[in-house]
């Protein structure tokens, strides 16, 4: 629907454009022959009316006939409060004065049309229950709709793929470089008479690092899920680091092998 074009003819809509009375049957009618032709799986008409049918060439009950024809749905609704309402009255000067007057609906006919056409007839008194009227219609009214979308993308990933590949070199080498430290400062540091088990266990250890590694990664996945197990790895590791540079501030301030000092 071409919303733009709707609320243009709505705002040109008068006062006095049109012959007063209530034509009920010659709108439903004119709806009926606007719809009867297309090709959509529901058709539906809202008959909204705040009054009697008291015009027009069509009466209602044929116009009813035209539609259950049609197979057509017609939800009807009333709009007026109960009561009396404000009603725009001519005087004999020729102007026009609000006068209440009772507010006269023909529920029994609407009631009648919306139920031989497989609708349901609604009550608006405001401005609020009709648009929940509205919307409640559109929730018991909906047809799926194929339609063929073209979307248009560019691939820009190699610039970040490049990143990751220069991070993950760097961090691949800070890797190597960390564990041949670890490898001097296990020979240089321990005692002549352990270096060959603390060597051994450390062996072991350096040896099984992946296939553990593993074993927890794919525990922690399990548990969490992966985006919360990467995380999860990220603060554990950087907290462990943390927790060994608290521990032991003699290696963070360690830049060359005690036994080789000038």
């Amino acid at each position: 629907m071409d919303h733009a074009v709707l609320k243009q003819q709505i705002m040109q809509i008068r006062s006095g454009m049109l012959q007063d009375g209530t034509a009920i049957g010659m709108g439903l009618a004119t709806a009926v022959d606007r719809l009867h032709s297309s090709k959509v799986k529901s058709k539906v008409i809202i008959l909204l009316t705040d009054g009697v049918n008291n015009t027009g060439l069509v009466d209602p009950l044929t116009a009813l006939e035209i539609a259950k024809a049609y197979k057509i749905k017609v939800y009807t609704v009333g709009v007026g409060t109960i009561g009396k309402a404000p009603f725009p009255t001519p005087m004999p000067d020729g102007s026009i004065q609000m006068q209440m007057t009772d507010v006269q609906i023909d529920e029994p006919l609407m009631k009648k049309i919306a139920s031989e056409t497989g609708g349901r007839y609604f009550r608006a008194t405001d401005n609020t229950s009709l648009q929940n009227i509205y919307h409640e219609i559109d929730k018991l009214e909906r047809t799926k709709v194929e339609i063929t979308s073209y979307k248009r993308f560019a691939e820009h990933f190699f610039p970040l793929a490049m990143i990751a590949l220069a991070c993950l070199l760097l961090l691949g080498t800070g890797d190597m470089i960390s564990v041949y430290v670890r490898h001097l400062l296990v020979q240089f540091e321990t005692p002549d008479e352990i270096r060959g088990r603390v060597s051994a266990v450390n062996a072991v250890f350096i040896g099984a690092s992946n296939e553990l590694g593993e074993f927890e990664s794919g525990v922690t996945a399990g548990w969490l899920g992966l985006t919360r197990a990467v995380v999860f790895g990220g603060v554990a590791t950087l907290a462990v680091t943390a927790i060994w540079a608290w521990r032991f501030p003699i290696l963070s301030r360690m830049d060359r092998f005690p036994h080789h000092k000038e």
